[in-house]
């Protein structure tokens, strides 16, 4: 299984310099190997807001955006509920400082980690930091 942290997702969803490799990588996954969880959800529309207020997305374009994760990607994955043991996990991973892993996305790899999912991602220092600390990662290159 693989779980699709949000910037797969933002680059999927919205022109970005990774938006073609986004859209290759996601294509060639089935839709039973997809993992997510409602804080992608909550990074997402972070994301997206903050591209909105920088001029860099127009408001139609943000919900366009999110109607498409709703309506093509929310219905293939499969979503985890998140529990306080997600949140202990992360908060470890918080505390093991020399990874620098950030809270958000500390809590995107406790539940990659506590389905066995892989992580997938764009962000070179957040895989580099799970990876040092022995976690599955898949950056996306």
């Amino acid at each position: 299984m693989k779980y699709i942290d949000t910037s797969v997702f933002v680059s999927a969803l919205v022109p970005e310099e990774t938006s073609g490799r986004a859209l290759l990588w996601l294509a060639v996954l089935n839709d039973d190997e997809i993992v997510s969880s409602p804080w992608v959800d909550v990074e997402l529309s972070g994301a997206l807001s903050r591209k909105l207020r920088m001029g860099r997305i127009t408001s139609i374009e943000r919900l366009n955006a999110l109607e498409e994760y709703r309506e093509a990607w929310l219905p293939v994955a499969t979503i985890i509920s998140l529990d306080l043991r997600h949140f202990a996990l992360a908060t470890e991973i918080c505390d093991a400082h020399q990874a620098g892993i950030r809270p958000g996305d500390a809590i995107h790899l406790a539940i990659a980690s506590m389905t066995e999912a892989t992580l997938c991602t764009f962000d070179k220092r957040f895989a580099a930091g799970a990876e040092a600390l022995g976690y599955d990662v898949e950056l996306i290159s």
